[in-house]
């Protein structure tokens, strides 16, 4: 389930939620990224019980009505743990026309520990948690890479459901560590003003504060990068 689209002139950014997650949880990186200027769009799913490439054909349902309401728009995808690989089999689907750049926070690109050690229990109830183990076989390890889009990565350096090495995706072209565990991606201020920079320029830390709107908060500038990963909530 999805928020209403609504027409607006900003730049838009759809968000999708990982494993056992909610639209709700999305809300603070929602707001944030409101305050600098961009529209947001909450995607929701019932995650548990069906596997990435069903979710990947929903989402991708949601994005062609996105698309024919506001044809010809260009918008961005910030994407939370098994949210991107859901993005991931979505654009072995089709890439769709006005996707821009993709952020992906503590996503499983190379397979989670977490999932492997769980899947001989739930993996018959859950199949997501055998297509994100880190098992060689895996769903993850067979998809491909993102082709044609800017794509960037920010991990969690205490992150227990994902090894940082795992979130590394070879087609990336920025990848960042923050403090903090795997959830608190979602929450944390320095996540949000790095997506944003991400999301204009291409990289996540920019080398000087870029002017904003009256009303609208600065970007993420590379002299304050030290002060702001070290912020917590």
């Amino acid at each position: 389930m999805a928020a209403s689209i609504e027409r607006t002139d900003r730049e838009h950014v759809i968000l999708l939620h990982g494993l056992a997650a909610y639209r709700w949880q999305l809300l603070p990186l929602a707001w944030r990224l409101e305050r600098t200027g961009f529209s947001t769009l909450r995607y929701g799913y019932p995650s548990l019980f069906r596997g990435v490439r069903h979710h990947a054909e929903r989402f991708d349902r949601f994005l062609e009505r996105f698309e024919q309401e506001r044809p010809g728009e260009a918008f961005h995808l910030v994407v939370h743990s098994m949210g991107g690989i859901v993005t991931r089999a979505l654009l072995e689907r089709r890439v769709p026309q006005g996707l821009r750049r993709i952020v992906m926070l503590g996503t499983p690109n190379r397979g989670s520990h977490a999932a492997r050690r769980l899947a001989p229990v739930l993996g018959a109830i859950c199949p997501p948690l055998r297509e994100l183990s880190d098992r060689g076989e895996s769903l993850v390890h067979r998809l491909g890479e993102v082709a044609g889009i800017e794509c960037g990565v920010i991990a969690a350096r205490s992150d227990w459901v994902v090894a940082l090495d795992a979130t590394r995706l070879a087609s990336a072209v920025d990848h960042q560590t923050v403090p903090g565990a795997h959830s608190q991606l979602l929450f944390r201020r320095d996540v949000a003003e790095m997506t944003a920079n991400f999301l204009r320029t291409g990289a996540f830390v920019v080398d000087a504060v870029v002017d904003a709107p009256r009303g609208v908060a600065p970007r993420f500038s590379a002299n304050s990068v030290n002060s702001v990963v070290s912020k917590s909530l």
